[in-house]
């Protein structure tokens, strides 16, 4: 009779699934996006409030010259939900190994680069004649909250942080998501007065503009 031999066997757990950054800008067609704009012009005329909702789309894709897909974005806009959706235009992006570029009408901006590394900087203008323009990724895998949805994993862009409230005003950022992209747009660009001023900190021209979002998914 043959004994029983007993084998041991070793208790495994399931490895924790490969997140890629890639996820913080999601493409594929039918993706969406909406988003409450609240905005302040200021000119020597005055200041106008305006205010509407966004939604952004993908809805086609072709294979560029990095043999890498770029992805096609309308943008629409409505003053009220209660409105028609209105087309305003056409803006694309492309994802790599190592960056993701948004071009915003013809012009391109490189988002963030990947991997998504907090304390990382490079030139958001890279790609097109603007002049350098140096971005920051401040923050990594953080918690965020917009129009009370809740985001566990999201990533904080600097585009600047010039907050001169002399001669002008410069900030700009911009929030991610992980598996819904965008989440905050935020720039406040303000030239102030500098000679023959009725008060310190007069402003002469500029915009205070946010983009939040307020719902997102796939068509």
């Amino acid at each position: 009779m043959l004994a029983a031999i007993g084998i041991p066997v070793a208790c495994t757990t399931d490895p924790e699934p490969f997140l890629s950054d890639q996820s913080y800008m999601p493409l594929k067609k039918g993706v969406y996006q909406i988003y409450d704009v609240d905005s302040t012009w200021y000119s020597a005329g005055g200041q106008q409030e305006i205010h509407y909702e966004l939604m952004t789309e993908v809805v086609d894709s072709f294979l560029n010259v990095e043999n890498k897909y770029t992805y096609v974005i309308y943008r629409y806009k409505r003053d009220t939900p209660a409105d028609d959706w209105m087309y305003v235009d056409t803006w694309s992006a492309r994802l790599s190994e190592i960056r993701a570029v948004v071009a915003e009408g013809t012009t391109d901006f490189v988002k963030f680069v990947l991997p998504a590394s907090e304390g990382v900087r490079w030139d958001g203008n890279a790609f097109n004649s603007m002049g350098e323009d140096e971005y920051e990724l401040v923050s990594t895998g953080k918690p965020a909250s917009v129009n009370d949805i809740d985001f566990s994993d999201c990533i904080e862009v600097s585009q600047n942080d010039d907050n001169d409230m002399i001669v002008r005003t410069d900030i700009r950022k911009e929030v991610y998501a992980r598996d819904a992209g965008l989440i905050l747009k935020e720039v406040r660009i303000l030239n102030y007065c500098t000679a023959g001023c009725t008060e310190f900190g007069e402003i002469e021209s500029g915009v205070v503009y946010s983009q939040a979002i307020k719902s997102y998914g796939v068509n």
